[in-house]
């Protein structure tokens, strides 16, 4: 019994409403679990490409093309290093959720919401793949995201409600923060923003 090309089987279907127990891995995919997540692997990466391009070329053009123009094949090459290593991250971050989405499964005999959260966790160990600077970058991205799910995790359970103007006083807690560094401590700013602020605002 199998996902078929239309959708869900309809013996999974039944299984589904009439609540009969766990989902077996062989309605998800064929072969082994680790197959499955290789092949998930190789798909992904032909589709990842295109979403790297623009996150990479864009800052590579425009803070990077006194040093193509000074040293163009290593700097070509390093960047083209990166976007690989940035292609594969993310592949490999979907295919390790999804293995240990059927292996986490398979060991607790339950399904719920410990299994994404402690697949993801276990998907992390692909950021290793990114440079030290993007790394950073990614948790600086994550880790407001995920405060903002856990309000509204909150929110939508009761525990706390709208707070009017707060996004305003975020804003300007953010740009004290940003500012305060950009005069006292401008070594803390990577250099590519740092450039984008010095434009803005000047050097004094």
């Amino acid at each position: 019994m199998s996902i078929n090309n239309r959708g869900l089987s309809k013996e999974f279907q039944e299984r589904i409403i009439n609540d009969l127990g766990i989902v077996e891995c062989s309605d998800f995919h064929d072969g082994t679990c680790l197959y499955a997540s290789f092949i998930r692997l190789l798909q992904l990466i032909p589709k990842s490409y295109k979403y790297y391009i623009p996150i990479h070329l864009i800052p590579f053009l425009i803070f990077k093309r006194k040093r193509v123009m000074q040293r163009p094949l290593k700097t070509i090459s390093v960047a083209f290093y990166n976007y690989a290593k940035s292609v594969l991250f993310v592949s490999l971050y979907v295919a390790i959720c999804k293995y240990a989405l059927c292996k986490l499964k398979n060991i607790r005999h339950k399904v719920d919401g410990w299994n994404p959260a402690l697949a993801a966790s276990a998907a992390c160990s692909a950021l290793f793949l990114e440079s030290e600077g993007r790394r950073q970058e990614i948790a600086l991205f994550i880790f407001p995201k995920s405060l903002e799910t856990a309000w509204r995790l909150l929110k939508k359970r009761g525990y706390v409600t709208n707070i009017k103007g707060w996004e305003l006083f975020l804003f300007g807690l953010a740009m004290g923060i940003i500012n305060y560094f950009y005069h006292y401590d401008d070594a803390a700013i990577k250099s590519t923003y740092l450039t984008i602020f010095k434009n803005f605002w000047g050097k004094d």
